[in-house]
């Protein structure tokens, strides 16, 4: 429930939109990838959502796969509140998302499972503290004796 008091915080802080405007139910249709997927937006246009401040691995990477079987399994064919921050350069909406059930934002179960890095210059420092305890505790990827960033690997493969 705190975690809707920050949305809440952070839509406030907006001096462009409302609350209204950020805060909005979706419905999941359809995980791509670790962090990404397709909702259903309450004006009922499909809309590809990207989890913010966070980076999974990509699906032909280690643990690629079994970060978005993670993802799927916590959100498909479930509402999710979604804060949107901005839009990204491939026009996907970019944003957190609020699982009630799980009491924490999506973006940080993913960090705290090991599934995603938090961006280190990008994300809230205590996205980047879950990161480190998962890392020290060698959940999910950190498993590996040295994990490849999603970032780094992208821009080995172009």
């Amino acid at each position: 429930m705190k975690y809707i008091f920050v949305l809440i915080f952070l839509l406030s802080c907006s001096s462009t939109y409302t609350v209204e405007d950020r805060l909005q139910r979706v419905r999941i249709i359809r995980v791509v990838d670790g962090d990404t997927f397709w909702a259903k937006m309450e004006n009922g246009e499909l809309g590809k959502i990207r989890l913010a401040y966070i980076d999974a691995p990509e699906l032909s990477q280690s643990y690629g796969i079994y970060a978005q079987y993670v993802l799927d399994s916590l959100i498909r064919n479930k509402t999710l509140l979604y804060y949107h921050i901005t839009i990204d350069t491939f026009h996907r909406r970019v944003g957190v998302c609020y699982l009630p059930s799980l009491d924490i934002t999506v973006n940080e179960f993913m960090v705290n499972r090991g599934m995603a890095w938090a961006y280190k210059y990008y994300s809230p420092i205590e996205l980047q503290k879950k990161m480190n305890i998962a890392k020290s505790k060698r959940i999910g990827l950190w498993r590996d004796f040295m994990p490849v960033s999603p970032y780094v690997f992208r821009h080995k493969l172009y």
